[in-house]
């Protein structure tokens, strides 16, 4: 049945559609990309304003750091409402029905926002992970390094246990 609405090429269908997606994002940036203007027009004003929306939400959130990781945020979101969109296409499986999906975006937003505290912060991110106290350290570390490579799979939804 899926392969009446998209051509799938013997891959799963969320799969398939998930390259779509891909390659869809990928062509409409360039081609928004290639018609920028110094004058705006219609469509290009909406991008705009969407990208400082996002952009004042994020420097709220990150401070002005927010500036430099909007791109990377701002990815997923999209990636992410369209693939959910899809839901509603009769006869199209969104790629985050597959529980591969989510957990592959998690472990990217996982690993991420580690290699940017580090980037950020050296070595004193770690610190985070011993506690208030270094009389806790010896307590603190392995609870907390559990409780952040159990964090990407704790949000799962209830119809993938």
């Amino acid at each position: 049945m899926h392969d009446l609405i998209v051509p799938t090429f013997g891959i799963p269908p969320h799969t398939a559609v998930a390259i779509y997606l891909s390659l869809g994002l990928v062509v409409i940036a360039i081609l928004i990309k290639n018609r920028a203007t110094l004058v705006p027009g219609k469509l290009q004003s909406i991008v705009e304003m969407l990208f400082e929306t996002f952009l004042l939400l994020s420097e709220d959130m990150m401070g002005h750091h927010g500036r430099k990781y909007l791109p990377f945020i701002l990815s997923l979101f999209i990636y992410i409402l369209i693939a959910n969109a899809f839901g509603l296409v009769p006869g199209l499986i969104p790629p985050t029905a597959n529980l591969n999906t989510t957990v592959w975006l998690a472990l990217i937003v996982f690993i991420s926002t580690h290699i940017i505290g580090v980037k950020e912060h050296g070595a004193k991110y770690f610190k985070r992970f011993a506690g208030p106290s270094p009389f806790l350290a010896p307590l603190m570390i392995p609870i907390e390094i559990v409780g952040h490579m159990v964090m990407p799979f704790s949000r799962i939804p209830p119809q993938f246990h």
